[in-house]
């Protein structure tokens, strides 16, 4: 096919997937990545548990688990660029089945290893089954979900499935170790991981968008007319062309149309991922430690953490409910100011004698829930909505990339900070970081409501003006 006639077919295929209802003809759709995202996060949360119980059964040491980490969001960091890769290049379905073998197999495999350093090694591998997963889960959601939902599909009920993985993991790893113990909970996530890629290869289908930007039609029009019949519609038929779907496909027939300046979103979008994703993560991980510095004793610490994780499925709720009424970037920036109040508040409250514990568990759920709100935002919709169909997974394996870095770069900054100026200097910095994002969100557009077809045109004439 022509470069016209694909771009043709792309507008086509994009109004005929808008306008079917969102469960009608994708439930499975929706269903098989909702697993596959939950499969992910618990795989990748459960860590903290068992970390714990090999340093209390003397398999590991303190800095052991340090390398643990580190491996391990270092295979997120270069998972999330190749899957990106394989994603443009080979498709969505093959990269999520891939993904999902890759983190499932290598964690059933892990718990027959004899050796803490071929845990250590396994868990490099599986990251990057996890890292590929995420960019994998949302880019191709985004591709089925209509506009008018499409943030509420991603950074509602598609992130939920991370974020109560997220919350239950520490939860299950619990009961299976005092159950069977803890090789256990590697047999018990990895086969989940594992029926989560079998069911994919019967249930997935590829996205229409990027066979379309591939040329090939025959089988974007074969998915598109299963679909179609099994949402009750006639195969083919097409509503009225929205105003903006008619003007993309002018703009894309335009031999000399403007190309999207997608170095300049991609400047903004991985800065904000790097800066954001360190923030969580210094909260996320290190609050247990930051508590018990302050001379708060572990057990309540550890249930601060709870409360907390349990305080993160109302940040869900909060970006499903706003995300498509309210927009991408109003709730990014409000979230992100009043998460960094909250580390400030957090800060001051760290110094006050005595130290108010109840004032930290309030302020430190606030932060905890703007950031998940803001994870959500940026990770989930926004930035994959950003770039054309033809790169979306590479350039969203580069922002995400980015965010995995920052999460790796973080606990060294933490360190030297706790040595300099102890836990306040720790939320200071933390609520500057925040501050910093929220400025560059301010630069990256607006796309609630737009097909993705007239985000890539409006991107494109913005560039040219």
């Amino acid at each position: 096919m022509q470069k016209a006639e694909i771009a043709e077919f792309t507008v086509e295929v994009g109004a005929r997937l808008d306008q079917m209802p969102m469960l009608r003809g994708r439930f499975a759709i929706l269903a098989v990545i909702w697993l596959g995202m939950f499969a992910d996060a618990l795989d990748l949360f459960m860590q903290s548990g068992i970390l714990g119980v090999w340093v209390s059964q003397h398999f590991s040491t303190v800095a052991d688990n340090a390398t643990f980490l580190t491996v391990g969001f270092s295979g997120l960091a270069a998972g999330a660029l190749i899957g990106g890769w394989m994603g443009d290049r080979y498709g969505r379905k093959l990269t999520m089945i891939v993904s999902a073998v890759i983190f499932g197999l290598g964690t059933l495999i892990s718990t027959f290893l004899p050796t803490l350093g071929l845990f250590i090694v396994a868990r490099g591998i599986v990251g990057l089954g996890m890292g590929a997963m995420v960019v994998a889960g949302y880019s191709t959601m985004a591709e089925f979900a209509p506009p008018r939902l499409r943030g509420r599909v991603t950074a509602g009920l598609l992130y939920l499935a991370f974020i109560l993985g997220f919350a239950i993991s520490g939860m299950l790893t619990y009961l299976i170790v005092i159950t069977w113990g803890w090789r256990a909970v590697f047999l018990v996530f990895g086969l989940w991981g594992v029926v989560t890629s079998v069911l994919m290869l019967f249930y997935l289908v590829e996205s229409p968008r990027w066979l379309a930007s591939q040329g090939r039609k025959a089988e974007a029009e074969q998915i598109l007319t299963r679909m179609e019949t099994a949402a009750g519609m006639v195969p083919g038929e097409r509503l009225a062309t929205a105003p903006d779907r008619a003007a993309a496909l002018a703009f894309l027939r335009t031999s000399n149309a403007p190309q999207v300046p997608f170095m300049r979103l991609m400047v903004f979008s991985t800065t904000v991922m790097f800066f954001n994703d360190m923030a969580f993560y210094i909260v996320a991980a290190w609050l247990p430690t930051f508590l018990t510095k302050l001379g708060m004793p572990i057990e309540r610490a550890l249930l601060f953490v709870t409360i907390m994780q349990i305080a993160s499925l109302f940040g869900v709720f909060l970006a499903y409910a706003l995300v498509d009424s309210w927009g991408r970037k109003p709730t990014a920036i409000l979230f992100g100011i009043v998460g960094a109040v909250a580390c400030v508040a957090f800060g001051l409250a760290a110094q006050s004698t005595p130290i108010p514990f109840n004032m930290l568990l309030s302020i430190g759920s606030i932060a905890f829930v703007c950031f998940i709100v803001t994870i959500g935002v940026y990770r989930s919709v926004w930035f994959p909505e950003l770039f054309p169909t033809g790169i979306r997974m590479k350039t969203n394996g580069v922002v995400n990339m980015a965010g995995r870095i920052g999460a790796i770069v973080g606990p060294f900054i933490v360190i030297q900070l706790l040595a300099a100026s102890g836990v306040p200097g720790v939320f200071y910095a933390t609520a500057a970081v925040v501050v910093f994002a929220v400025v560059l969100t301010v630069f990256v557009p607006e796309t609630k409501g737009r097909s993705l077809e007239a985000i890539e045109r409006d991107l494109a004439i913005r560039a040219a003006s």
